[in-house]
């Protein structure tokens, strides 16, 4: 039983923390190789308007229930920002090599009726292979309020 124990102090001693990697906020991609990027669904009742957008992310990325941020500037204009979380820099783990999807969902209210502009903003890493750089995106919605 001794050798157990000091095997796991051993094990977590060699990590950077018991807990896991540090988690770090990042803008999502919500453009990526995926074909039909972005992916924004809109799904309007009365003055409230539904968005859920899918970024993407490897393996080591998550969401968690506060990562989307709505701010609504006006009464007919908002502005969604999906936030990731991802390990953070310098943490050894292994990430799986895939094209993990993730969904943000906020609801907005507005309080006028007409034309309503919604703005997602985010990455398009659908050119960041090879060295290149990610690129901050706006993608800009429109909808009739009744």
């Amino acid at each position: 039983m001794r050798h157990a124990r000091c095997a796991l102090l051993l094990l977590l001693a060699s990590c950077s923390s018991a807990t896991g990697p540090e988690q770090v906020r990042v803008f999502g991609s919500i453009i990526s190789s995926d074909p039909g990027d972005p992916h924004i669904e809109l799904a309007v009742q009365g003055h409230s308007v539904t968005v859920r957008v899918t970024t993407h992310g490897n393996g080591c990325y998550s969401v968690a229930s506060t990562a989307t941020t709505a701010t609504t500037a006006t009464a007919t204009e908002a502005t969604v920002t999906p936030w990731d979380y991802t390990t953070g820099p310098g943490a050894h783990v292994n990430c799986a090599d895939l094209l993990r999807p993730l969904t943000h969902e906020v609801a907005l209210q507005f309080g006028a009726t007409g034309t309503a502009r919604i703005l997602v903003r985010g990455l398009d890493t659908s050119e960041a292979l090879g060295g290149k750089s990610a690129k901050e995106v706006t993608v800009e919605r429109v909808v009739e309020l009744p």
